[in-house]
């Protein structure tokens, strides 16, 4: 218990103060970095916390009002974490298509782009606060008695804002970031080759004195751009693998296919927000040396 629930509160933490360390110097990436570890210590704090508590006996014993808040707060984490990823896919699409536009885009924008992607998170959260109850006579926070018409039409809603849709938007970009980069990559090689200076059996390529041909003619897409794509990639990929089998077990417990709704599968989505400070420290050496200085003061 302590274990699992240490490892992610280090790792978000660590990547919040080293982002916080770094804040004069942040970049738009690092921004949304810092917006996804919050969203995964929301998650840890409200979803993965009570769910250990209930499970090992101990009861929820705070009042209604409590009971709704932490509802919602779980469910935000959840939207909130997926929703500015979408943002992260978006920026490093926004950087391979437009490079040169890349460049004039603020820190001032991003922040007006997680702010929207948060607002959304919360409007779609206030159902949580409706439809939840702590009862006088249970020391539990429960669901409020409905038709189970209305639990199958919750459930897939859920399902679909939170993981379908996403999921299939995450596809589209970065299946239009690896289009860019393979046509970035073969622009290259050609521009290599116009411009060396032998042709076919070791000719020298003559062509007047106004000829001069640039490798720099083509926009280059930098290593550090790919390593961000790399490391969002990996992060979505996560995603996807950890929160398919919970959103599987839902829909099929909702609809009637399976009794029992397992809280294993519970904690395996929750494992992504563990991941993913661990992910993004992997991918920075800039923001592992920033966490490694600050634990060594």
């Amino acid at each position: 218990l302590n274990l699992s629930l240490n490892i992610p509160q280090i790792g978000n933490c660590c990547v919040l103060i080293a982002l916080w360390q770094r804040f004069s110097k942040h970049t738009r990436m690092h921004i949304l970095i810092f917006h996804l570890a919050v969203a995964d210590l929301i998650v840890v704090l409200f979803e993965m916390l009570p769910e250990w508590i209930i499970r090992f006996g101990f009861g929820f014993y705070a009042n209604d009002a409590t009971c709704k808040f932490v509802k919602f707060m779980q469910i935000l984490g959840m939207y909130g974490s997926t929703y500015v990823l979408l943002c992260a896919a978006f920026d490093r699409y926004k950087a391979i298509r437009y490079p040169m536009q890349s460049f004039q885009l603020t820190s001032k924008r991003v922040h007006t782009t997680v702010g929207v992607a948060w607002a959304v998170s919360a409007v779609l959260s206030t159902p949580q606060l409706f439809i939840f109850e702590k009862p006088d006579t249970r020391n539990m926070c429960m669901l409020k008695r409905f038709p189970r018409a209305f639990d199958q039409a919750y459930t897939t809603w859920y399902f679909f804002v939170i993981m379908f849709v996403p999921t299939c938007l995450l596809i589209y970009l970065y299946g239009m970031i690896a289009v860019l980069i393979m046509r970035n990559l073969k622009q290259k090689t050609k521009a290599v080759t116009t411009t060396s200076p032998a042709r076919r059996g070791g000719k020298p390529l003559i062509v007047g004195p106004n000829f001069a041909p640039r490798a720099s003619n083509t926009v280059v897409i930098s290593r550090a751009k790919i390593k961000t794509v790399q490391m969002t990639l990996v992060i979505v990929i996560t995603y996807v693998l950890l929160w398919t089998p919970f959103f599987t077990v839902q829909m099929l417990a909702a609809w009637g296919a399976i009794n029992e709704d397992p809280s294993c599968i519970k904690l395996l989505a929750s494992l992504n927000s563990c991941t993913n400070p661990w992910i993004y420290m992997a991918f920075s050496g800039n923001l592992f040396g920033d966490v490694k200085r600050f634990l060594l003061c």
